[in-house]
C-alpha cells in the first residue's frame, strides 16, 4: 500500500479503496498568514509615512508662507510709516495724553468730523468728504483715544 500526496488529498493506489482524505499543513498555513500579516503592516507603516510627511510638508510650506507675509508687511509698514504719519495730523495734550487731530483746508469756518464707534482711522475714513470741502472750510479730525494714531 503507498500512498501519494497531490494537491492536499491522499489517494490509495489501489482502485477499491479510493477514499479522499484532507491532509492539513498547519506549519505552511502558519506561514503564509504571519507574511500576509507582515505585508499588509508594512504597506499600512508606508502610508502612515507618507501621510505624515505630506502633513509635515504642508506644515511646513503654510509657516513659511505665513512668515514671508510678516516680514513682507513689516518691510512695506517702515517704507510707508513717514508718508502714512506726515498725513495723519498732530498730537494735541488732552488730559496729559496725546490726541491725534488732522487739520486742512483754509476758511473762517471750521468743520469738525467727530467719529462715531469703531471708526478704526477716522482720518482715512472721512477722507473722500473732507477732501471736497477743504477749498472752501477749515477741516478738523479729532481721532478717539483708542483709534488711529492716538
Amino acid at each position: 500500500m503507498r500512498l501519494c500526496f497531490r494537491v492536499g488529498i491522499t489517494f490509495n493506489l489501489r482502485l477499491t479503496d479510493c477514499k479522499p482524505q484532507t491532509v492539513e499543513f498547519p506549519s505552511l498555513l502558519t506561514y503564509h498568514q504571519q507574511k500576509e500579516k507582515e505585508i499588509t503592516v508594512m504597506k499600512k507603516k508606508k502610508a502612515r509615512r507618507i501621510c505624515g510627511t505630506a502633513v509635515l510638508a504642508a506644515a511646513i510650506l503654510v509657516t513659511a508662507f505665513t512668515g514671508g507675509l510678516c516680514i513682507y508687511h513689516q518691510a512695506k509698514l517702515r517704507s510707508e510709516k513717514q508718508v502714512i504719519r506726515h498725513l495723519a495730523g498732530q498730537y494735541v495734550k488732552v488730559g496729559g495724553r496725546n490726541m491725534n487731530v488732522y487739520t486742512a483746508g483754509h476758511g473762517e469756518t471750521t468743520l469738525v468730523f467727530l467719529p462715531g464707534a469703531l471708526t478704526p482711522s477716522p482720518v482715512f475714513d472721512f477722507k473722500p468728504l473732507y477732501s471736497l470741502l477743504s477749498g472752501r472750510y477749515r477741516i478738523a479730525v479729532p481721532e478717539k483715544f483708542g483709534y488711529g494714531y492716538s
